[in-house]
């Protein structure tokens, strides 16, 4: 693996969960770290259809991908408050 080929490593075997801001990115991470998932924040460069400079994605095995989304949905709706409504039969 060359120098170049350093420079310009893809994502292959990962799988976006997030993506947003740089400081968000390290929330994220931080939070499913705490879960139990392996992420990595994936920096983008700033481009036409990329975004501006300072966004990132966070990444996570593939594997993992469907337990971290719900990990993170249950986050949030913890966070605003939204409850499961059950049946009261």
């Amino acid at each position: 693996m060359g120098f170049w080929d350093f420079l310009h490593r893809e994502a292959k075997d990962e799988t976006v969960v997030f993506s947003g801001d740089r400081w968000e990115a390290e929330m994220v991470i931080s939070l499913l770290k705490g879960g139990g998932f392996h992420p990595a924040e994936w920096a983008d460069m700033p481009g036409p259809y990329i975004g501006s400079v300072g966004m990132a994605r966070v990444i996570v095995p593939p594997e993992e991908f469907q337990g971290a989304k719900e990990f993170l949905a249950s986050l949030k709706d913890q966070a605003f408050g939204v409850e499961e409504e059950h049946d009261a039969e």
